[in-house]
């Protein structure tokens, strides 16, 4: 049987990008064992709802909550909640797009099987990364060291509980660019699970980034 992946979707306001995202998935997600984890910052009425109708439109399972809270605050309570559900979830925030077909299935199996790994990213390559290349399973993949900045990022990635079991949580009260600052630090200069990337992603992996608005979730 799949193992479950809770989808957990980072919102606030901004309903064309969150609704662009779960079309992504509902289109694109080669797997069929997930559910959703709406952790939604501080939307209006209308649009949490809206969302939530979207995903009733589409059969889909899912939690959520929506009310003002600091991004790291906003975080680390949908982060509770997928866990409660799940060992992993997909930490995805509404302005990426999953744009190709996608089946995780290989990359869940590396959380299973190997215990040193908390963490799959899924996000484009970035450069001047210090990297070791190594293999699971007949597949490569991306060791990121931790001698450079951006060893962990908040693009789209698959989290395995241990991951904040030895890391932690966010620092609640500051806003999302110091939130991932705060964390990657911690993680670098912190022993503890790795994180790796899967090689065949190539430069951009499967989702795709777009809109401007900056978000504040």
């Amino acid at each position: 049987m799949q193992p479950e992946i809770v989808i957990l979707l980072l919102t606030k306001g901004r309903n064309p990008y969150t609704i662009r995202t779960i079309r992504g998935i509902e289109e694109n997600l080669e797997y069929d064992n997930y559910s959703y984890y709406i952790a939604d910052a501080g939307s209006t009425w209308k649009e949490h709802s809206e969302v939530c109708r979207l995903l009733d439109d589409y059969g889909a399972k899912y939690k959520h909550h929506s009310r003002p809270m600091a991004a790291g605050k906003n975080w680390n309570t949908g982060i509770y909640q997928a866990y409660r559900y799940s060992n992993v979830y997909l930490r995805l925030e509404n302005d990426f797009e999953l744009e190709k077909k996608f089946n995780p299935t290989p990359y869940l199996r590396v959380l299973e099987e190997v215990p040193e790994v908390g963490c799959i990213r899924l996000g484009l390559l970035p450069i001047m990364l210090d990297i070791h290349t190594v293999a699971h399973d007949g597949r490569i993949y991306q060791n990121i060291q931790k001698s450079t900045h951006y060893i962990w990022s908040g693009n789209p990635c698959l989290v395995h509980r241990r991951f904040h079991d030895v890391y932690g949580m966010f620092r609640g009260k500051y806003p999302p660019g110091e939130c991932e600052v705060r964390f990657d630090y911690h993680i670098r200069i912190t022993e503890g699970p790795e994180i790796w990337r899967p090689n065949a992603l190539g430069d951009w992996g499967p989702f795709g980034h777009f809109g401007e608005d900056k978000s504040e979730f």
